[in-house]
């Protein structure tokens, strides 16, 4: 088995630490594929169904890619290995090497570009949240092993574009990566107003004619680019005001996607009306997200009863923990390329930051609900912790943002970015 060089960004392993807490949540929240060879090693281990009383620990479904199977789930939503003391029965008969490939890598994310495989963290675990634990370099050697199975030895070289078509080598691409890290790790600068210069930052990359600037005159470029617009921006006073129109339905729909829960294959058997049933209540949830007269959708059980245009107000601006935490987020994904090519959908660099800045908003507006169903009218770091277990997954899994209409939906909400990030964000 070979393993394979990682890099932790410097970034990362300044501002993070893990250590797993056994909350079970990867266990209840996520569908988890299985390989041919890993269902034979696992069903080989002992007679599982008759241990666990089930009459299946694998489940047949399209949702588990090429896999085509994943570990069963109960009917509440567990994973039939996980015991009444909220652990694998897997790791704990037999160790941590024996459980499927994507429970050993969970929380770390491998993002392979420009002749790297970096490494990131999923903000949908509460254990990276906390920020609690080892430091990463403790992990590196598991890490590797890992990563030599699973990484696809092409796609490492494999350079992220720029914007479009315009392709560049990895040392234009480390740069303007290095340059969108400073931006958002320039903590002095208030939370709303790094969104607005990275937002505007994404607009000079893509007017920029690559194939013309070679990389000494391109670190002067951008370094000219990062500098002009904070200046530009030291006169501006961000102001709250809502979303309208086409704009607001676009919002609405990204509020949706990036709000669902995970789907997962369970034993439970599921009728076909029931399954009809829900894909129209999904429609109309949709729907609901962009009409502020709305009655909020009961995407999730802890959500309070109360109008989507409730959640339109001003909860205040993104700030002390709740900065903290997001501009973590935001830097790990950033610095492990996290944002970009295989690791996103394909999206070049600056749609990849786009979707970020969406995604953050999201988030703001996300963090109402539940300070709304705390009878607050203020963000705690609770609630972004909250939201970030729901979120930071959709970011990056959700097949909803891979399809020709979610990045032509990108596209029309780009001209009221500055908009977007004021409305949710303040």
């Amino acid at each position: 088995m070979r393993a394979m060089k990682i890099d932790f960004p410097f970034e990362l392993v300044e501002v993070q630490r893990f250590g797993c807490s056994c909350c079970g949540r990867c266990c209840r929240g996520f569908m988890v594929p299985v390989e041919s060879v890993e269902r034979d090693a696992i069903a080989d281990l002992e007679d599982w169904p008759r241990r666990l009383g089930v009459e299946q620990i694998y489940l047949r479904s399209h949702l588990a890619g090429a896999a085509g199977y994943a570990l069963a789930k109960r009917a509440d939503g567990r994973c039939v290995f996980l015991d009444d003391d909220g652990l694998c029965l897997i790791h704990k008969r037999y160790g941590a090497g024996a459980k499927p490939v994507a429970c050993q890598i969970y929380p770390f994310v491998f993002c392979p570009a420009a002749g790297e495989t970096a490494v990131s963290l999923r903000f949908d675990c509460p254990a990276v949240c906390e920020n609690e634990g080892a430091e990463l370099a403790e992990y590196r050697a598991e890490l590797e092993e890992l990563a030599g199975q699973v990484v696809p030895a092409g796609t490492v070289a494999v350079v992220p574009r720029i914007y479009g078509r315009n392709a560049v080598d990895g040392e234009k691409f480390r740069l303007v990566n290095e340059a969108v890290v400073k931006i958002l790790g320039s903590n002095a600068v208030a939370f709303n107003l790094r969104l607005h210069w990275l937002n505007s930052f994404a607009e000079y990359l893509a007017k920029i004619k690559w194939s013309e600037v070679g990389a000494d005159e391109l670190a002067e470029i951008l370094d000219m680019f990062r500098t002009g617009i904070l200046a530009e921006l030291a006169g501006y006073e961000p102001l709250f005001g809502k979303l309208t129109g086409r704009a607001r339905k676009l919002f609405g729909q990204y509020l949706f996607v990036l709000s669902q829960p995970s789907q997962n294959p369970t034993l439970a058997k599921v009728s076909l009306v029931r399954t009809l049933r829900e894909r129209l209540g999904q429609t109309s949830a949709m729907t609901a997200f962009a009409k502020p007269s709305a009655e909020l959708p009961q995407v999730w059980a802890d959500w309070p009863r109360c109008k989507v245009g409730d959640l339109d107000e001003s909860f205040g601006a993104i700030e002390g923990e709740v900065e903290e935490l997001l501009t973590r987020m935001l830097v790990c994904r950033t610095a492990s390329y996290n944002y970009c090519g295989v690791n996103l959908y394909g999206y070049d660099v600056v749609s990849g930051l786009r979707l970020m800045i969406v995604g953050v908003a999201a988030a703001g507006w996300l963090m109402r609900v539940y300070a709304r169903a705390d009878m607050r009218d203020s963000l705690r770091l609770s609630d972004a912790e909250k939201v970030l277990g729901i979120l930071d997954g959709n970011l990056g899994y959700a097949t909803a943002l891979d399809f020709g209409p979610a990045k032509a939906r990108l596209e029309a909400i780009v001209p009221s970015m500055t908009d977007v990030i004021n409305f949710a964000c303040l």
